[in-house]
């Protein structure tokens, strides 16, 4: 019964992933048509589009097209690409913090510490998680070697104690049956 529980889980997992599949393959579809278009567009018009995209600019289309494309192969159960990429968009979004400190403002010198606090906090969250996934993974993992344990010594135990069983009631039975017969044999003394 509980098979067919988590069978039927397993189930409604699958199609939950393949319509969130679905529903990601037409976003990237449509945020791919929406930067095509802009790309093609004239100022005036990519105003317009960009109006009624309700995004800001052509730059966040693309950062949502990289999200989309993150999730999308997180669905699918791909990697997420090469080191290289990670590396590429670090350098994106932290771009203060490969410059030395005498080329920059004051200003500057305070973001570039706001960046590496962000960089590395971000860092230590992925790295945290990454550990809890592999922690998660290791203990079902070992679950599932248990599982197989009980079960081999159930299947193994079983059939010998089923004859244990059969003989101890075979035995009683022939003490019940001698009991019986020395009863009968008392009434025809007496």
């Amino acid at each position: 019964m509980r098979e067919k529980a988590g069978q039927r889980l397993r189930e409604m997992a699958a199609a939950k992933r393949s319509q969130k599949i679905v529903e990601l393959e037409k976003q990237l579809s449509y945020l791919e048509e929406l930067s095509e278009q802009l790309d093609e567009a004239e100022e005036s018009e990519a105003s317009a589009i960009l109006g009624r995209s309700g995004y800001l600019s052509q730059q966040e289309i693309k950062s949502a097209i990289s999200k989309a494309t993150q999730s999308l192969r997180k669905a699918k159960g791909e990697s997420n690409g090469n080191e290289e990429k990670a590396d590429a968009s670090a350098a994106d979004k932290y771009p203060l913090v490969s410059v030395p400190d005498e080329e920059l403002t004051p200003e500057q010198i305070k973001e570039k510490k706001k960046q590496i606090l962000l960089k590395t906090t971000t860092e230590g969250k992925l790295r945290a998680k990454q550990k809890r996934a592999e922690e998660e993974a290791l203990r079902e993992k070992q679950e599932e070697q248990k599982r197989r344990t009980r079960s081999y010594i159930l299947k193994s135990f079983v059939p010998g104690i089923q004859n244990f069983l059969r003989n101890l009631s075979r035995e009683s039975d022939r003490k019940l049956m001698a009991a019986r017969q020395m009863g009968t044999m008392v009434h025809l003394v007496v």
